[in-house]
């Protein structure tokens, strides 16, 4: 066998295994390209695995040269991201299908081949993963960083302002730091960017890290320079610029200027560009005889594996999980129709939603209404989720996050009570958690990974959030205690008649 029916057999394993693989994680792959094509905060995801595979490609001289062997790390490697993927796909968390779809391509290659080829090609199958449509997640800590800088650096020019959460008063207008605001999009670009651009452009490891870095230090201080700006510009004009479409325009101009800018410092700090192992000079003897049926067989065994548990999967249990009849409030039927009101949370794909306003209590002297939401999912499936990324607990672009504190309540366990605030100074104490047949909780992760370990024992998956709302005035003290009053109340019947649905099961 000479070096180019090596070539061509190595192509041939690889290009099967990636159908197969396609074929396996089919949804999880299409679900991803849906993020990348709907969202602009993931567009540049088309590119990185054609760009990952160019770059291997361009190393394939120095892939051959070295010897391969089977990595027992990468087979511990390959069952977590199996795990991962299979409990993304019994939770209906996408993000966990993708991590484990993409992070499999990297570690199959540890796996099959080892360290001494990996090494080769570490940055490649590094860059993967930034297929993974993953950052979504980290917005609201994103808005907050950007309200600081801002604010910060209007103090160092004077400008008065008045901020309250992620509100901006100057004397002319008010300015909100939204989601679209937060930079995550030129973030997530700019660190795939930089990733690519050190890998090209740098020799020593240290000097490609600290420009990586650089890459995500410089796009979050950009957005606050750049809200900041919007500010600034607003002030001076008295609102004639910088609002409506004017700081999208501002943003897309800045941003690009940023960009390059990085992309010059790089330039300045390179220690020389990548030199390309492209031509095969040297084969190791082993890789004429590696593609073997050992090597095929623990190739393809992981995607069989998967395979399986997503047929096993792809049968979900049928039972209801709650007595409907039991839950209290004003029966309503569709998600617009309980989200008439101002304020009640939006939760999409519910079998049922209960609006209850009538619950009054005496909190010192002062009568507060606290009002009840429920939403009932029977069943876990796409489009009819529990906890889901199009679910909101309340509306961000009306109400400002205060603080939130943790609310003991006997039957329920640990509730999260949320502290909001809006423009017009109305507060307001939000509770909330959520209801599983064995299980009930606020968070999010615990309810679904719950879900995930009923799905893979062949267990109900439905569930309900039941969301309590508190307006109140001044200072809370008094409201949260009154919250505590009537949670514990609300606690004794809610407990009883899930147990009595559970019965009945």
């Amino acid at each position: 066998m000479n070096n180019q029916q090596l070539l061509k057999r190595l192509g041939l394993f690889i290009g099967a295994w990636l159908v197969l693989w396609v074929l396996v994680f089919w949804e999880a792959l299409t679900s991803a390209v849906s993020v990348w094509w709907v969202s602009e905060i993931f567009n540049h995801c088309f590119l990185v695995l054609p760009i990952a595979f160019y770059f291997i490609w361009q190393q394939r001289g120095a892939v051959l040269a070295v010897q391969p062997h089977i990595s027992w790390l990468g087979l511990l490697a390959t069952a977590g991201a199996l795990a991962v993927a299979v409990l993304g796909s019994a939770a209906g968390i996408n993000v966990f299908e993708h991590i484990g779809a993409f992070s499999l391509l990297p570690i199959i290659v540890l796996t099959l081949f080892g360290w001494q080829v990996v090494a080769q090609i570490a940055y490649p199958l590094l860059l993967i993963m930034f297929a993974v449509p993953i950052g979504e997640e980290i917005v609201p800590i994103l808005q907050q960083v950007t309200a600081d800088i801002a604010m910060w650096m209007l103090q160092l020019v004077n400008i008065p302002v008045y901020r309250n959460a992620l509100y901006f008063t100057i004397p002319d207008g008010v300015f909100f730091v939204a989601e679209a605001c937060s930079g995550i999009s030129f973030l997530i670009a700019c660190c795939m960017l930089g990733f690519a651009y050190a890998y090209l452009n740098f020799t020593s490891r240290w000097r490609a890290v600290s420009f990586i870095v650089l890459a995500v230090l410089v796009p979050i201080l950009a957005n606050g320079a750049r809200v900041f700006g919007i500010i600034y510009i607003g002030f001076k004009t008295n609102m004639e610029y910088a609002v409506g479409a004017d700081h999208l325009i501002y943003g897309g101009v800045f941003f690009a200027f940023i960009l390059v800018l990085l992309f010059v410092i790089g330039y300045f700090l390179s220690d020389g560009q990548r030199v390309w192992c492209n031509e095969i000079k040297q084969v190791d003897p082993v890789w004429f005889g590696y593609i073997n049926n050992k090597t095929i067989i623990l190739a393809m065994s992981p995607l069989l594996m998967m395979g399986l548990v997503a047929l096993v999967l792809s049968n979900p249990v049928t039972e209801d999980t709650f007595n409907l009849s039991r839950v209290d409030g004003d029966v309503v039927v569709s998600a617009d129709e309980a989200g008439s009101k101002v304020w009640t949370p939006r939760f999409v794909g519910a079998d049922v939603y209960a609006i209850n306003e009538q619950s009054s209590i005496d909190a010192g002297g002062a009568t507060l209404q606290a009002k009840t939401y429920t939403a009932v999912y029977q069943h876990n499936e796409p489009g009819h989720e529990l906890i889901s990324s199009a679910n909101r607990l309340y509306d961000i672009d009306l109400w400002s996050l205060e603080t939130s504190y943790s609310q003991p309540v006997d039957g329920l366990g640990t509730v999260t009570v949320l502290d909001l605030s809006n423009l017009a100074g109305q507060r307001r104490l939000l509770a909330y958690w959520y209801t599983l047949p064995t299980r009930v909780s606020s968070s999010q992760l615990e309810i679904k990974l719950q879900q995930a370990f009923n799905s893979l024992v062949r267990n109900p998956q439905g569930g309900v959030v039941t969301v309590v709302n508190m307006d109140y005035q001044g200072l809370g003290d008094t409201q949260q205690a009154a919250m505590q009053q009537f949670l514990q109340a609300y606690a004794v019947p809610w407990v009883k008649q899930l147990q009595s649905a559970a019965s009945e099961k």
